[in-house]
């Protein structure tokens, strides 16, 4: 086992992948303008009566002029708010964009990562019992022992002691389920998601004993040395007390 590390399994879940333009059509609305009557075009019977006629006549061709000068500005509006109808598509879409945009900002922070720089990150924080808590969001144990695991953070705050949460989730699915699940949780610190070039390549590389099964806590001393790896779900007491032993060394 490396570094002495004891591994103890029990009723763990195993590693597991899960299965991972609006066509816009102007309108062209066509205004048909209706003309008045040609005043010039009505013929008169008698002197004044018939200059009185035409002067009707001139009347009645104006107001068809209005007609279709008012037929010509309703066809005008119509086409203006389609094409206004038009132009909002976009800019709904990005406003869209830009709520789904802020609201991925409002979750926490989960960075893929592999296990040569997990190791590096440890490695720094040297000095520290370094608790690495690999889980799912599809695996049901893991959901019922981080509550457990986020009060141990809480307990040991200002103790050399640092939790890190490792998903084995989809890279696919950072957004749409890893971070969600993680703000349930009202976690609030940087967490981590596996993304070595193969599932076994990320397993080999934490233990050579560790067999992919979730959940697994790997359980590190004050000098970087891996003492525990611990396979299924564990109660908060039982974290208390191995961290609390390594803390006293």
């Amino acid at each position: 086992m490396q570094g002495g590390g004891l591994q103890i399994e029990d009723n763990a879940s195993r590693l597991a992948r899960p299965v991972p333009l609006v066509a816009l059509a102007g309108l062209s609305p066509r205004a048909r303008h209706r003309s008045g009557t040609d005043p010039g075009s009505i013929r008169d019977r008698t002197g004044t009566k018939g200059y009185r006629t035409g002067t009707k006549g001139d009347r009645t061709g104006t107001k068809g002029d209005r007609t279709g000068t008012k037929r010509d500005n309703a066809g005008f509006r119509v086409h203006i708010l389609v094409l206004s109808a038009i132009l909002a598509i976009p800019l709904v879409a990005l406003a869209g964009r830009g709520e789904n945009r802020a609201g991925r900002r409002d979750l926490p922070r989960v960075d893929k990562i592999r296990v040569a720089d997990l190791k590096e990150i440890m490695r720094k924080d040297s000095g520290k019992v370094i608790l690495v808590n690999a889980w799912a969001t599809w695996c049901k144990p893991c959901q019922d022992e981080i509550p457990g695991i986020l009060k141990l953070r809480k307990a040991f705050r200002g103790k050399p002691f640092r939790l890190i949460l490792l998903s084995a989730d989809d890279a696919d699915d950072i957004n749409k389920k890893v971070r969600p699940a993680l703000k349930k949780f009202k976690v609030d610190f940087p967490s981590y998601l596996m993304n070595d070039k193969s599932d076994q390549a990320f397993i080999s590389g934490m233990s050579s004993e560790w067999n992919g099964a979730l959940p697994t806590s790997f359980l590190y001393d004050r000098t970087g040395r891996l003492k525990a790896t611990l396979v299924g779900e564990r109660t908060y007491s039982q974290f208390e007390d191995a961290v609390t032993k390594l803390l006293e060394q």
